[in-house]
């Protein structure tokens, strides 16, 4: 067949979970060998993404579609944990979100995105998609706050 009327797909880099179809986030070596056992670590390829899905059991895929279950991390993290911390380096639960809404203030939520902003903040490591939990953090605010206002 001729190649001029043949369209080829472009590889733009996006990733989708093999289980629930959400957009894979890539995360590096360093974010893997911090939340998975040297063992779980083995069953998945070089170039790895994590499914952000709160319901999906899968963890991690890779390029080929193998998969780490959310069972094979190490530690309990929201959203795949709903009682886990929003932010593991400073321990920041969705409770916490919730005492402010319920106090008329933001007091936790803002020295939390301070810390997050410091030095002190470990993310790429602490967090299993490797990304800070300043973003995170300010939409669970604001979603919740937009709940309760209704």
């Amino acid at each position: 067949m001729n190649k001029a009327f043949v369209r080829e797909t472009e590889d733009n880099g996006e990733r989708f979970c093999p289980r629930c179809g959400e957009r894979g986030i890539g995360v590096r070596d360093e974010t893997l060998r911090e939340q998975l056992s040297p063992a779980a670590r083995q069953l998945v390829g070089e170039t790895v993404f994590y499914c952000p899905a709160p319901n999906c059991l899968i963890g991690y895929f890779d390029l080929i579609e193998r998969t780490v279950p959310v069972a094979e991390l190490r530690f309990p993290t929201w959203p795949k944990d709903l009682q886990g911390p929003l932010c593991r380096c400073f321990d920041f639960t969705f409770e916490e979100i919730e005492a402010d809404l319920a106090e008329g203030d933001s007091r936790r939520v803002r020295a939390l995105l301070a810390e997050a902003a410091a030095d002190a903040a470990h993310c790429t490591l602490s967090m299993p998609d490797g990304r800070c939990c300043a973003t995170e953090v300010q939409k669970s605010y604001l979603r919740l706050r937009g709940q309760r206002q209704k």
